[in-house]
């Protein structure tokens, strides 16, 4: 199985500006997905993918191959399977193939290589068509959601409302770590949420996905662990 993991890291972002070169630790947030990657074995090319000269360099410097974007394909509504399909093409034209893809965003600096082995794995071996990282959502549970309507409170949820959490359905949160899927699959569907997907698990502490500064505060405190 011939595996294309890739990193899509543009240069722009409103909620932590040029968050994917922001020191983390020791070292810019984009090498720690790159150094995960680059340490599982089943994982056959790593490819990152951005509009940024300053990102695609410091990400080569890791060890990653690299793919200049398109301006069109970095824009902030700019949807992911065109990306992808992008790098796929490239490729292609270079004569490589693959048959699976895992989308790994640079965002997410926790994960660990076993992650990345266990949604290849259960993408192989099992009857499954994709895998997508998810977490419990815990007491951040729709039943304690609601929408303000005319100035006053409407339950998300009525149903669950009054419900305490012991007794509330498990839900889970797509959290962004992880996206696995047959290559051919994807051309065909051109996403990554097909009927027969599967959930890998990851604890929170690993799921942390950087959109807005509190979310770096928090990666900084966790750092110091994980490194």
């Amino acid at each position: 199985m011939r595996v294309l993991a890739i990193i899509p890291a543009r240069g722009g972002s409103k909620g932590v500006p040029r968050k994917n070169l922001k020191l983390l630790g020791n070292k810019p947030l984009i090498a720690y997905t790159i150094e995960t990657a680059l340490n599982c074995k089943a994982v056959t090319d790593l490819i990152t993918t951005s509009d940024d000269d300053e990102i695609l360099q410091v990400a080569e410097s890791y060890g990653s191959m690299i793919i200049k974007r398109p301006v069109e394909l970095a824009m902030d509504e700019t949807k992911m399977p065109p990306v992808v399909s992008h790098v796929i093409e490239t490729m292609r034209k270079q004569s490589v193939e693959y048959d699976t893809i895992i989308l790994l965003q640079p965002t997410c600096p926790f994960r660990l290589t076993e992650d990345i082995d266990v949604a290849l794995d259960m993408l192989e071996k099992g009857n499954v068509d994709s895998v997508i990282s998810v977490c419990e959502v815990g007491d951040s549970h729709p039943a304690r959601m609601y929408q303000i309507n005319e100035g006053g409170l409407k339950a998300f949820m009525p149903e669950w409302e009054k419900e305490n959490r012991q007794n509330l359905p498990n839900l889970y949160h797509r959290n962004g770590v992880i996206y696995a899927l047959k290559r051919a699959l994807f051309e065909e569907k051109q996403t990554f949420f097909i009927n027969n997907s599967k959930p890998l698990v990851i604890p929170k502490e690993r799921a942390i996905n950087i959109d807005e500064a509190l979310d770096f505060t928090i990666a900084e405190l966790l750092v110091k662990n994980f490194q």
